[in-house]
């Protein structure tokens, strides 16, 4: 009994279908290749997202106590962290940075806003002011009108 040959997996296929098989290959390829850079890409833009909503809510926290505290808003973001003999900071330094966004604070008589910008305009805008609801846009800047934007 002859010993039977290797087969290739082409093998029996027309010209054109074997074109067709390649190309369907390197499609498929292609496609998890995409899958996994784009994927990967949006999961560290959603990844970045949640973690400035948690920061805000912390910040807007910290505002109130401020607040509570002072009876007024405080001038910049970077006075949450002044302390004195009897009065830890309000926030962590870390809490401050907003990875990927641009802050934008300013504090009136009786309130404040602020507002997130991405690095990367076609991203996730975020408002806050002294009501403490976070707004979102995509693509353009948010304000007091945006939608409010759970976690």
């Amino acid at each position: 009994m002859p010993a039977s040959e290797p087969h290739n997996i082409l093998d029996g296929l027309t010209a054109t279908n074997k074109v067709l098989a390649i190309i369907l290959a390197i499609g498929l390829a292609l496609g998890v290749l995409w899958g996994v850079f784009a994927g990967g890409e949006m999961m560290q833009t959603a990844k970045r997202e949640a973690i400035t909503f948690s920061l805000i809510r912390s910040v807007t926290t910290a505002l109130d106590t401020y607040f509570s505290a002072n009876n007024r808003y405080p001038p910049a973001l970077m006075s949450l962290l002044e302390s004195d003999a009897r009065n830890p900071p309000y926030v962590s330094p870390r809490t401050l940075e907003f990875p990927g966004y641009a802050a934008d604070y300013g504090a009136t008589p009786g309130g404040y806003v602020l507002r997130l910008a991405p690095a990367d305009a076609r991203g996730l805008y975020f408002y806050v002011d002294q009501s403490g609801v976070i707004r979102g846009r995509r693509g353009s800047p948010a304000d007091a009108g945006s939608p409010e934007w759970r976690r």
